[in-house]
């Protein structure tokens, strides 16, 4: 009985995640955090490593607080060297560096050794890391930013996912972007009050990253 608790919670967490629903995801893996501190519950799990990347990353999109601090202290040691969680490390370490073209590449690359996230939790990091890196180059270029600039920043409009869309501004010259307005709604995008899908024909996240 004790294992099909956790069984249930670590589906519950996956599906929240596959559908885009953060809060919901919040609350399964904050449960299965006290779970995995007891050995008997332990025993049951089929996704501890999994779900400690997840919650891992989850915790490096809401932001480096006291809440990942303490997570880290209680399971820094207990992940281990597997693909999913290799790469959570990998990606956390590179966002907090503000590496956002490596972000970026990692997260479009599909090879055999990147593992696969769930897709809501892979395009709420690259939406993040695209408006991030997006928003350097207003800041860094302003009115020298062009569209050819984006393009080989990766930034281009032209056949980009819906779900990591750009609020790009552009001049009444097309190949000349706004800069100041596009920093000024990308900045928008990723104010925590948000509304928006995670990916087209999801459900619809209206507290993202269990915030009320």
């Amino acid at each position: 009985q004790d294992g099909f608790v956790v069984e249930v919670h670590e589906y519950w967490a996956q599906v929240a995640l596959e559908f885009g629903d953060f809060k919901q995801f919040d609350q399964a893996a904050a449960q299965l955090e006290v779970y995995y501190l007891d050995p008997p519950l332990e025993s049951g799990a089929g996704k501890v490593q999994e779900v400690l990347a997840w919650r891992l990353l989850y915790f490096t999109l809401e932001g480096e607080g006291l809440a990942t601090t303490e997570f880290l202290r209680r399971f820094w040691g207990r992940l281990d060297n597997s693909p999913v969680v290799k790469f959570a490390r990998r990606l956390r370490r590179v966002m907090s560096q503000r590496c956002f073209s490596q972000t970026i590449k990692l997260l479009s690359t599909n090879t055999e050794d990147v593992p696969a996230l769930p897709q809501s939790l892979r395009n709420e990091l690259l939406r993040r890391a695209r408006l991030l890196q997006l928003m350097g180059l207003c800041k860094a270029l302003k009115d020298r930013l062009t569209k050819e600039t984006l393009e080989s920043f990766g930034l281009a409009e032209d056949d980009e996912d819906k779900a990591t869309k750009l609020p790009i501004v552009y001049m009444k010259d097309e190949s000349q972007i706004d800069a100041q307005a596009t920093h000024e709604q990308a900045a928008k995008e990723l104010e925590p009050t948000a509304l928006r899908s995670a990916t087209p024909g999801q459900v619809r996240i209206k507290r993202r990253l269990g915030k009320q």
